[in-house]
């Protein structure tokens, strides 16, 4: 802000006061409007602001937009000001209006140092709420706002909350369509790294291949990986709500058959061979003389 901008915080109230009207009402505007000016020339803008709007509340007149627009100011709240200010220059008499020969050229400034936002949302219901800078607003309203990031935040019971920051430029209107998605109930689980063929059982379910992702209740669950030639594995995860959860599908190669190794058959095949040799010397072995070729007979 200019320095002379603010000096003229500082004087902008001289000669300008709520007109005296003799009810309970216009007393307690008048203690309210006083409690602010002493505010403001103390320097505490947002008591002040606090004061002249409840005298606003009490009786209304263009001098107390003015105030208000001076505490804004003061207060960096340049949509604000502007705002009060045009109420008060459209709505003030000649007289007051004299009072506050610079105030064109403080208007003008502020033009320089706001901007204006739309925000619409077709699939928002009545229970919707929107918030621009931390400040409850409506949809559809042209919303007066100084200039740079704005964080825009649109909720509804049962819906995601979408949350946006948007770059208002300085005497520019920019629109911003928000969609709201139901909120989620379940999670998600992508498995990664497994074999061709991997299937999968949760919670003791019936196996099924493993294709993409896995829409899974929150909380834990138990699942079992297997594929053909590979060592089934067993898993314990846990799902959160509305995110999704990446687990290794590795898998152990399960060890093949004895059988299936050739040193197995050579094993086998020397042993046979052993077998066989021996049987071959034993049956080619002389007899003794006296058993002659066919042995010894016995008769009983």
């Amino acid at each position: 802000m200019k320095r002379g901008v603010r000096a003229w915080i500082v004087v902008g109230s001289l000669g300008v006061a709520v007109a005296h009207a003799p009810n309970a009402h216009a007393d307690e505007a008048d203690d309210q409007k006083a409690r602010g000016d002493a505010a403001m020339d103390a320097g505490r803008a947002a008591e002040a602001l606090e004061a002249y709007e409840k005298a606003a509340r009490q009786r209304w007149t263009p001098a107390l937009d003015y105030n208000r627009g001076r505490a804004m100011l003061a207060m960096g709240d340049f949509a604000g000001a502007l705002t009060a200010f045009e109420s008060f220059s459209t709505k003030a008499g000649s007289e007051l209006l004299e009072k506050t020969s610079r105030l064109p050229e403080i208007m003008a400034e502020l033009r320089t140092k706001v901007s204006e936002l739309v925000v619409t949302c077709a699939s928002c219901g009545s229970g919707s709420t929107l918030t621009v800078r931390g400040k409850r607003e409506s949809f559809g309203d042209k919303l007066r706002q100084n200039a740079g990031p704005a964080e825009v935040v649109v909720s509804n019971p049962g819906y995601e909350t979408q949350a946006l920051v948007v770059d208002l430029a300085p005497g520019a209107t920019r629109t911003e369509s928000v969609l709201l998605k139901p909120e989620a109930t379940t999670g998600f689980l992508r498995i990664s790294g497994a074999p061709a063929g991997t299937r999968v059982s949760t919670d003791g379910g019936p196996e099924r291949p493993l294709a993409g992702t896995i829409e899974l209740r929150p909380g834990p669950h138990e699942l079992v990986l297997g594929a053909e030639g590979y060592e089934r594995r067993h898993v314990s995860i846990v799902v959160d709500r509305g995110k999704e959860r990446e687990i290794s599908g590795v898998l152990t190669k399960k060890a093949p058959p004895l059988t299936s190794r050739p040193w197995f058959w050579v094993v086998v095949g020397a042993v046979v061979v052993s077998g066989a040799t021996a049987a071959i010397v034993a049956g080619t072995q002389e007899r003794p003389l006296d058993q002659g070729t066919l042995g010894t007979f016995r008769i009983p």
